[in-house]
């Protein structure tokens, strides 16, 4: 009974973790759908927040300044969690809040369930080993991305071929792909509307690219950029 109950509880935190999650960072594809089919005509597309920004909001860094975490560490936590598909300031803070808070949580329940003495180096331990978890499951949330991104990266190609041929420009094309991708590659049609945000903010082309590149750090972006940006230099077809 007393391990039932410890497993629902680390449940029931990972589960809130993941719902806040999504919910600072995915669309609702399936609302979508449904207006599409209710009223016969295409749902308005969802604005994105832009990955660009001056800096994080003044109640994020209001809140952040509570995370006993240096700048340093708060700043790859955000580029982890980008690569994982969550951007922003608030994905970082919340996994920063989880890791903090989960072994706290994980050693009181156990002493609470059985007692000090020999339980409290028990919960020490379980506490320790806890705060690795949200770690753990980030490096399994940014594997499975990347694998959805190289699966989808020649189906998005191919897409942008066929829109390119028939007379789309560049920027056109890539949100279209991104449309098309967005039920079977959610992921990769994410990153493709983050080039378009980049793109209409201001940034070069190339440069929205090559940070898409940098964000998944998938060998095949990689190779797809570089074959851009020699493309762009030379000027090739």
């Amino acid at each position: 009974m007393d391990a039932l109950m410890l497993t629902t509880l680390f449940v029931a935190v990972a589960s809130a973790t993941g719902t806040l999650l999504w919910y600072f960072t995915e669309p609702d594809l399936m609302k979508r759908r449904l207006s599409e089919v209710v009223t016969g005509t295409p749902a308005a597309p969802r604005v994105r927040e832009s990955v660009i920004s001056e800096g994080p909001s003044q109640l994020a860094r209001r809140v952040r300044s509570f995370v006993p975490k240096s700048p340093q560490d708060m700043s790859h936590i955000q580029r982890m969690l980008a690569s994982a598909g969550y951007h922003g300031d608030w994905p970082a803070i919340l996994f920063s809040g989880v890791q903090i808070a989960l072994p706290i949580v994980v050693f009181v329940s156990i002493v609470a369930t059985f007692g000090f003495g020999q339980p409290v180096l028990f919960g020490a331990i379980a506490g320790a080993l806890s705060y690795y978890v949200p770690v753990f499951w980030l490096g399994r949330r940014i594997d499975d991305r990347r694998r959805e991104i190289r699966n989808g990266l020649p189906d998005a190609t191919d897409l942008l071929i066929v829109c390119l041929e028939a007379g789309s420009g560049i920027d056109q094309a890539i949100a279209r792909v991104a449309e098309e991708l967005q039920i079977a590659y959610p992921s990769l049609a994410r990153e493709l509307e983050l080039i378009g945000s980049e793109t209409r903010a201001g940034k070069q082309r190339m440069e929205a690219f090559k940070n898409f590149a940098e964000r998944t750090k998938v060998d095949d972006v990689r190779s797809l950029v570089a074959m851009l940006v020699q493309t762009d230099r030379f000027g090739t077809s």
